[in-house]
């Protein structure tokens, strides 16, 4: 399954899985900037392309999955095999 990450330059990520797309928190240290707008979140964009509708209290597994890949990308240091 198709799996994505971005990091904006506050040190913010979103991360997509299929149609499931995550926000989850910033990194360590990185820039906090507009910080109360980057809780975690999740949303289906298969249901929710306009992402109305928080789902991560809902699916905190599936929330917790994304979190998951994200950590594996930053111990390698990089986001391409």
């Amino acid at each position: 399954m198709e799996y994505t990450a971005v990091e904006s330059s506050h040190g913010h990520w979103t991360e997509k899985r299929g149609q499931i797309k995550a926000h989850p928190d910033t990194k360590p240290g990185a820039l906090r900037a507009r910080a109360a707008e980057f809780k975690p979140q999740l949303y289906n964009l298969s249901e929710d392309p306009g992402e109305k509708n928080d789902l991560i209290d809902k699916y905190p597994d599936k929330a917790k999955r994304l979190e998951s890949l994200l950590n594996q990308l930053r111990k390698q240091g990089h986001s391409r095999p």
